[in-house]
């Protein structure tokens, strides 16, 4: 694990407010707040040297079907994060053409790009694509779903990783993370409220 991680337990008082996550489930929150969603209880969770937090249904390297997670975060000049202050934010630019830019120099070698989809809410925009890539070392196919998810100061980018054949699992992990996603939340005291009701 890399050195700048730290992983411990809270415990939970009884009036804690955390919303139940869906039988079988767990709710992954990073950053308080940051980025919350729900995945598959049993997964395993491990930072990345990259600085991402990856999430697998088995061990690396026999993984079938895993997210990883990334943030970008905007800071005031005080090095606090904005999400924090509450203070109005302007990106600059449309999220869609953030993500275009992002993806534009893939290095993969990708066989197929599905089309752009929005799936924005009350609480956040989002935009995501399926593509379809050669994993070179084992010559088998990979599916990938990139969304970045943008609000108050904070850009998700989540990414779904999976082999072919287990795309129904794929699907409905998908559907479980996009249907309980929340970004740019901050939460003072996680031992009290998830805010993700």
């Amino acid at each position: 694990m890399p050195d700048r991680w730290k992983k411990f337990h809270i415990h939970l008082p009884k009036n804690h407010g955390w919303r139940t996550s869906k039988r079988g489930n767990s709710v992954f929150v990073a950053d308080r707040g940051a980025v919350q969603f729900e995945f598959p209880r049993p997964w395993i969770i491990e930072p990345t040297d990259w600085g991402s937090i990856m999430l697998r249904d088995h061990p690396h390297p026999n993984e079938n079907v895993r997210i990883e997670v990334s943030l970008i975060q905007l800071y005031n000049a005080d090095g606090v994060p904005i999400r924090k202050t509450g203070a109005p934010v302007d990106w600059g630019i449309p999220l869609i053409h953030m993500y275009l830019k992002m993806v534009q120099n893939d290095p993969r070698d990708i066989i197929e790009r599905g089309k752009l989809n929005e799936a924005n809410s009350p609480e956040f925009e989002a935009v995501w694509q399926q593509i379809a890539y050669m994993d070179t070392e084992v010559c088998r196919e990979i599916h990938s779903r990139t969304c970045f998810a943008r609000a108050n100061g904070v850009v998700a980018i989540l990414t779904l990783d999976f082999w072919t054949e287990y795309s129904s699992t794929a699907y409905r992990v998908w559907r479980e993370m996009m249907g309980t996603l929340k970004v740019g939340d901050y939460i003072s005291d996680p031992t009290l409220s998830s805010r993700m009701n």
